[in-house]
């Protein structure tokens, strides 16, 4: 029994039933990526990813796992009792779904998990340094990781003197973005934004300062920190700020 035996199983499941990733993601609210993810065996998803993939299914908790159960050469109908033995009853149903499960920080956390799940797979499919998409997908994941690091903020702010459980999950999202953005450049060192990053840092200079420096706003300077593209008229003030921080 193991967990590739499981989402094989999820997948011969999922075909059988006519759902594309597509339908997946619109019942459980993660990436199709994801569950492409889980599907294969590539990696162990996070609980929570479980959990959500489990009650978009209507399953009952710890579902998922039990799926290594199913005999790969049966026929189809013992998987779909299988499944079936997981359905929630109505009444069950309803019990297990108090109303704290559906506030908005819970909605918040769940999308902010979503998206660092997405992040993770665009890091694992990282083609090699010799391969010309290299440097273009990297600077995809920068920038998806500087979007969500901002978007959780945003939520952060919303929920912090509301919950703070919540506002504490989601300052830990922020933190694990930037430690994932920070992997992100030490994979291109030699990169404008890899540069700038580490030239900001060692300034020890606050924001408003550096954007007086290199004539960027605090928003520009950052989009640049995080593989965006560089204003025009722009790289020569860059160059020059890098060049007095950096050997």
């Amino acid at each position: 029994m193991t967990f590739k035996d499981a989402g094989a199983a999820l997948r011969r499941l999922r075909k059988r039933r006519g759902w594309t990733l597509d339908d997946m993601e619109a019942m459980t609210g993660i990436t199709k990526m994801s569950i492409s993810h889980i599907e294969r065996g590539n990696k162990s998803p996070r609980p929570s990813t479980i959990a959500r993939l489990e009650s978009g299914l209507g399953w009952k908790s710890g579902s998922f796992y039990k799926l290594a159960d199913a005999d790969p050469g049966a026929d189809g109908a013992a998987l779909d009792d299988l499944a079936d033995s997981f359905n929630i009853e109505p009444a069950a149903a309803l019990s297990d779904l108090p109303v704290r499960r559906l506030k908005g920080s819970d909605v918040l956390v769940a999308h902010v998990e979503a998206y660092i799940d997405m992040i993770d797979s665009l890091i694992g499919q990282l083609p090699a340094p010799t391969n010309p998409r290299f440097t273009s997908t990297v600077n995809a994941a920068l920038m998806q990781c500087a979007k969500v690091a901002a978007l959780t903020a945003s939520s952060w702010r919303m929920a912090g003197s509301a919950d703070r459980e919540t506002a504490a999950k989601l300052l830990q999202a922020v933190r694990d973005l930037e430690a994932k953005r920070q992997l992100l450049l030490s994979r291109v060192p030699d990169s404008t934004a890899a540069r700038f990053d580490a030239a900001c840092q060692r300034s020890g200079l606050p924001e408003p300062l550096i954007s007086v420096l290199t004539g960027l706003t605090t928003e520009e300077s950052w989009s640049v920190r995080s593989g965006g593209a560089v204003p025009e008229g722009a790289n020569a003030r860059i160059a020059a700020f890098v060049r007095s921080q950096l050997p």
